[in-house]
């Protein structure tokens, strides 16, 4: 199990994809319990907080990013950010290909 509590943010942008498992977040109103599927984008300078606990596996992955027109891509392809969670179906990968194409391009 673990917990973690970063009180000042990153100084970039953070994606958290859960791949498998459940992962407690701490949200505004409450706790909200990630699945399968679920994302969530954290803005720069945000606190972040949630836990795992031992009786269950998780399996998930992060992206810390920057870019001048990040929010205008998340935007575009409908997507939300902290404290909205965000959910894909996991064999939809050219979602996440052409995200990370279009962000490239505009480096």
């Amino acid at each position: 199990s673990f917990k973690t509590d970063n009180i000042e943010g990153r100084l970039d942008y953070y994606l958290m994809y859960i791949v498998a498992g459940e992962l407690e977040l701490e949200m505004p109103k409450g706790t909200k319990t990630l699945t399968s599927g679920n994302f969530v984008f954290y803005p720069p300078k945000f606190r972040y907080r949630y836990a795992h606990k031992a009786t269950s596996e998780i399996e998930y992955m992060w992206l810390h990013f920057t870019g001048s027109d990040v929010l205008t891509i998340i935007e575009k392809y409908g997507l939300k950010m902290y404290p909205e969670i965000n959910k894909i179906n996991h064999f939809n990968y050219n979602i996440s290909y052409t995200h990370c194409q279009e962000i490239k391009l505009r480096q």
